[in-house]
């Protein structure tokens, strides 16, 4: 049985892997294989400001405080629009925060934001780069496996190269090293 194939879409072919997908196969086989068929856990925990409620958060910010084909903001402008980015982006992944038992984990989330976003900016900047597009879908094959996946930012540099990028809420030694290597499964 192709276990690649478990999953099809509607015109019977097998159902494009992602790379987190891909990278769940890597690591644990059987968790992959019950996600494949349906079998995951429905467990409930209380909400929680967890990496990837953040990464949701930051990466609804930045696709709403650079936008595509428009001027990169002042460090003013993209200040407030931060401040106007999150409070939407709160509402639609994490209202809890709102809460004011809340208070100091919003602000630091905020502020950790803002920062990310200004040396986003002072990047951009530097490499004269125009963003093409945001939260694109992409889809192709490698080694006889249907792939798709979402890109953050594709930017266009000067020179016409197009960059594809994958903002990362937070990095691990292991990743940074797959990376270096040319190896890893998210790009």
């Amino acid at each position: 049985v192709d276990l690649l194939a478990l999953r099809r879409a509607d015109d019977g072919a097998a159902k494009p892997q992602s790379p987190s997908r891909l990278e769940t196969l890597l690591v644990s086989p059987l968790a992959w294989l019950l996600d494949e068929i349906g079998a995951v856990d429905m467990d409930w925990s209380a909400e929680d400001l967890d990496v990837m409620a953040k990464g949701s958060i930051a990466h609804d910010v930045f696709e709403h405080v650079f936008p595509a084909q428009e001027e990169i903001p002042d460090p003013d402008g993209l200040a407030a629009a931060v401040a106007a980015a999150y409070d939407r982006a709160l509402t639609r992944h994490a209202a809890f925060l709102r809460s004011p038992s809340w208070d100091m984990e919003r602000k630091g989330l905020e502020r950790d934001i803002l920062q990310a976003a200004l040396r986003w900016r002072d990047h951009l900047l530097a490499l004269d780069a125009k963003i093409i597009g945001n939260e694109l879908w992409l889809a192709g094959e490698a080694h006889g496996i249907r792939l798709h996946g979402k890109a953050d930012v594709i930017l266009q540099l000067p020179d016409g190269t197009l960059l594809v990028v994958d903002h990362k809420k937070s990095g691990t030694a292991g990743r940074r090293k797959r990376m270096e290597a040319g190896w890893d499964l998210q790009a």
